[in-house]
């Protein structure tokens, strides 16, 4: 088996089916709609910060399942050959 050049359409080809990037993504999507939502005008900066990355952690850790039926439903899809 000859080893394939690593590209750009390779490495998102590749990280379609890793469950840890649909929960990362969820993750993230979580923190930036929700933590506006918390966050009030009386928290500095750094109270800010902390507010986005525990809602990106918790986001990440309760979105296994989504994640792993995402990244399944697309080896089915376009893996099924």
């Amino acid at each position: 088996m000859t080893k394939r050049p690593v590209t750009f359409t390779y490495i998102v080809f590749y990280l379609l089916f890793l469950p840890d990037f649909w929960q990362g993504l969820i993750g993230i999507l979580a923190s930036y709609f929700i933590a506006p939502e918390v966050i009030s005008r009386e928290h500095d900066r750094i109270s800010q910060i902390l507010v986005y990355s525990m809602l990106a952690v918790i986001g990440y850790a309760a979105s296994r399942p989504l994640g792993k039926g995402i990244s399944g439903l697309l080896r089915k899809w376009i893996l099924a050959k």
